[in-house]
């Protein structure tokens, strides 16, 4: 998190124009203060006011050694005690501004906050979130942590956090945290869950399909009564035509 801060600071100042120039304006900048607080919060904090003030000041176009120097007299306290010490005040250091911020979090930051991004880092698991939500998380956590962990390390454990079937297809693809790169293993995690979704929403509308078919079908059929069966119905009497045979209907001579 150090080192995306600095780093979207100084494009913030290159993209700034150069005919701005806020000493002409008459706007001066008040540095902040650093004063050893070990919560990550007020570090972040300090973190993003002073790189904001060195982009103001299109300090962050200069070379590293002034970068740092005035990152030395925003310090004061134990902190400036500490960068006395561990870096020096002087305009011919080699040390990146990252690289120095980044040191005074390992050395002042070590609350409990730490110790919980640590232990979450070592335990997430994707379950229903995203690939990319899991992968921004992993990597949130590791900016929040004493130790950063090596990017070979970050690769292990977002294949490890992974759903079993996603990451089991990204290896039988070819891709694992061995021999690929980060961006490499979080692209086809990406598509593979994205393939997924789509078999998942074919299926869904099929069995859609489906279910709606048979209703149809059920409701096309008879109802349960039965038909009418003319089975007991008394047959038509059949009347002789010739004359009749029985002797009592004979004529009496």
């Amino acid at each position: 998190m150090v080192i995306k801060i600095v780093e979207d600071a100084t494009k913030a100042c290159f993209a700034r124009k150069d005919d701005i120039n806020l000493h002409k304006l008459g706007i001066k900048l008040m540095l902040p203060k650093y004063n050893s607080s070990d919560t990550l919060e007020m570090f972040l904090h300090f973190v993003k006011e002073a790189t904001k003030s060195l982009s103001l000041a299109k300090i962050l176009r200069e070379d590293m050694g002034l970068q740092t120097d005035l990152l030395g007299q925003m310090l004061k306290g134990k902190a400036q005690t500490w960068y006395n010490h561990m870096i020096g005040n002087n305009t011919n250091q080699e040390i990146s501004l990252s690289e120095v911020m980044i040191a005074m979090k390992r050395y002042f930051v070590k609350d409990a906050s730490s110790r919980d991004a640590a232990a979450k880092f070592d335990r997430l698991k994707q379950g229903s979130h995203m690939v990319t939500e899991l992968y921004r998380e992993l990597e949130r956590l590791t900016q929040q942590m004493v130790e950063i962990p090596s990017n070979y390390d970050l690769k292990h454990r977002f294949m490890s956090a992974l759903n079993r079937e996603t990451a089991m297809e990204v290896t039988r693809i070819g891709f694992n945290p061995e021999t690929s790169m980060s961006v490499e293993l979080l692209k086809t995690a990406h598509h593979i869950e994205q393939s997924q979704f789509y078999i998942e929403r074919e299926d869904h509308e099929s069995i859609k399909h489906f279910k709606s078919k048979n209703l149809k079908s059920l409701n096309s059929k008879p109802t349960g009564s039965k038909p009418r069966s003319y089975q007991n119905k008394s047959e038509p009497k059949e009347y002789s035509k010739g004359p009749n045979t029985q002797s009592g209907d004979r004529p009496n001579y």
